[in-house]
């Protein structure tokens, strides 16, 4: 499954407006914005992936179902797995938020990059290892 990747500082906020946007896009007249959410959706809902296009357009969409598209585009299996990472990344006392980033652009790439490839690790673990 490829997933996409966390900015350095992801913001909870930013990704439920995201969900709502993919949502309203979902319920929207503009063909083009309908499409690129139903591909979306289809892709990366275990409920509606199955379904057949016009199914799809019919169904009844929530909320919560446009953050579980946004979760698992993360590889995250649920919201509130991802809500919960997030929370982690951004919690003042969490051993990312512990970091400041440099002055020095160098210095700041090598150390974005560094929780990237552990966020990248993480991704590929949990696909591997039984969640209990």
């Amino acid at each position: 499954m490829n997933s996409k990747e966390l900015p350095a500082r992801p913001s909870l906020e930013q990704y439920k407006k995201q969900a709502k946007d993919l949502l309203k896009n979902f319920k929207s007249g503009d063909r083009d914005a309908l499409q690129l959410a139903l591909q979306r959706i289809k892709k990366d809902h275990p409920s509606f992936g199955r379904l057949a296009e016009l199914e799809l357009k019919g169904a009844k969409l929530a909320v919560a179902d446009a953050q579980l598209v946004i979760a698992r585009e993360h590889g995250f299996e649920s919201w509130p797995r991802f809500a919960k990472h997030i929370e982690g990344l951004t919690r003042q006392n969490s051993p990312v938020s512990k970091f400041a980033l440099p002055a020095d652009p160098r210095r700041r790439g090598l150390l974005i990059e560094k929780i990237r490839a552990d966020a990248r690790m993480a991704a590929a673990l949990r696909g591997k290892i039984p969640v209990q």
